[in-house]
């Protein structure tokens, strides 16, 4: 390591991976918009029924109406469930040390939960980073990201995002905290 690489041990504990999660399903995939939009369309269709006053309509616009509720309830509620399941399977509860970023010629990561050799990323393979309050999320590609609290770096949070957006590129560099 050089002198002026970064270094970034990441412990990750639950609630900087409850964020992640959130930000990766919610705004980058935008998970939430099919079951919010089969609700829209259980609504619409059960005022539809309503507003025609067809004899018999307030039943099946009352199951429809419900429907428009369950559905995005349960896509969220069972989605936070999953999340806090895979958080207590990861064993997150005592924020483990799970990988070392090296922020210098190319990133490198080194993990610490198994014997690995560490890989190096060449910068340009990088698809880019977004930094939100508490954390930086390093995308190398639209499946896969590293999260690197600035807590846990070798330099304050503003030299690591510095960094990336002289390595990345302003255009592949996201500041997500307002």
């Amino acid at each position: 390591m050089k002198k002026k690489d970064i270094l970034i041990p990441v412990r990750l504990d639950e609630k900087t991976y409850r964020e992640f999660c959130r930000f990766d399903t919610m705004v980058m995939r935008r998970r939430w918009f099919k079951p919010v939009l089969a609700g829209m369309i259980c609504w619409t269709l059960a005022l539809a029924g309503l507003l025609s006053k067809q004899p018999g309509i307030e039943t099946p616009a009352g199951v429809l109406a419900g429907l428009g509720l369950a559905i995005p309830a349960m896509f969220f509620g069972l989605y936070a469930l999953q999340v806090r399941a895979q958080a207590a399977e990861r064993g997150l509860k005592d924020a483990p040390l799970v990988y070392t970023i090296t922020l210098g010629d190319a990133v490198t990561v080194e993990n610490n939960a198994r014997a690995e050799p560490p890989v190096t990323l060449a910068w340009e393979r990088l698809a880019a980073a977004y930094r939100v309050p508490g954390c930086i999320y390093l995308y190398v590609n639209a499946e896969h990201a590293f999260l690197l609290p600035p807590a846990h770096a070798s330099a304050p949070e503003d030299a690591v995002w510095r960094c990336l957006t002289q390595r990345l590129g302003e255009n592949r560099c996201f500041d997500r905290r307002r």
